[in-house]
């Protein structure tokens, strides 16, 4: 029985995260635009980055930001807190996706992906610890990751994907435990959307068949008999990102409507 998207519009959240300044990478697609619109919705002050600026609602501000090059960090951070304030939340929300199996899959295609899927993130990870270390405010600072249930179980035709996201679930658990013991006032999660409605997912379907039987053949294997929304992964973003989450570090919250479990 296929179990309907519940209403995800925030009621009465007692605004978890009013005033605090929060950065999101891949903020131009589907997921990243509802994570921008639900943490505005609970009062954050957004920065929503992406390869070009994006047009998205709610953001505070809008800037470019290319996650695969590390000095481009420091540029973004540093433009974000001198017009919003000091950093308390970093969304590591930016990917693509190659749908090749690991013979298929290229040099140039297994550099890529791990460009955009690891090194970037890892970069983010870098630079928010630097930005957040030292900071004195009553809250913790927190760093999510976007990661994938392909990091968690085989993703045949993601090969290069799965080996990134992957290695974004170590890097989460190092990066936490590293800042839990360095006393640092910093919790790092990463979360692993299963299959989710975006353009990126339709893409992916779309190499491998029709588009629209693919996705209703996705849906189906979903115990939950849908597909996921972009909205739900952005309601636990916010979840980790607020103090909701405070005893949360270190781990990889799954949230794939049942797949992994079956």
């Amino acid at each position: 029985m296929e179990v309907a998207p519940v209403d995800l519009t925030p009621v009465d959240l007692t605004r978890r995260l009013a005033g605090r300044v929060v950065l999101v990478t891949g903020a131009g697609g589907g997921i990243g635009r509802a994570t921008v619109a639900r943490l505005t919705a609970e009062g954050a002050k957004v920065a929503a980055s992406d390869l070009t600026a994006p047009d998205v609602p709610g953001a505070a501000l809008t800037l470019e930001l290319d996650v695969t090059r590390r000095a481009a960090w420091d540029s973004a951070i540093a433009e974000v807190q001198a017009r919003l304030g000091p950093l308390d939340v970093l969304i590591n929300g930016a990917g693509l996706a190659v749908t090749k199996d690991i013979e298929a899959t290229t040099a140039e295609d297994l550099r890529r992906s791990l460009a955009v899927n690891l090194e970037g993130p890892f970069f983010g990870l870098q630079a928010g610890i630097a930005a957040m270390k030292a900071r004195r405010a009553p809250h913790a600072a927190v760093i999510v990751n976007l990661a994938s249930i392909a990091g968690q179980v085989a993703a045949v035709p993601l090969a290069a994907y799965a080996a990134a996201k992957a290695g974004l679930v170590g890097a989460t658990r190092t990066a936490a435990i590293h800042c839990a013991e360095a006393g640092y006032p910093i919790r790092v999660v990463a979360l692993c959307p299963g299959f989710v409605e975006t353009a990126m997912l339709e893409g992916i379907a779309g190499s491998l068949g029709e588009t629209e039987a693919m996705l209703g053949k996705l849906a189906r294997r979903q115990p939950t008999g849908r597909l996921g929304t972009p909205e739900e992964v952005a309601a636990a973003v916010a979840f980790l990102a607020s103090d909701d989450g405070a005893a949360i570090t270190g781990e990889a919250l799954i949230a794939d409507g049942g797949f992994v479990a079956r």
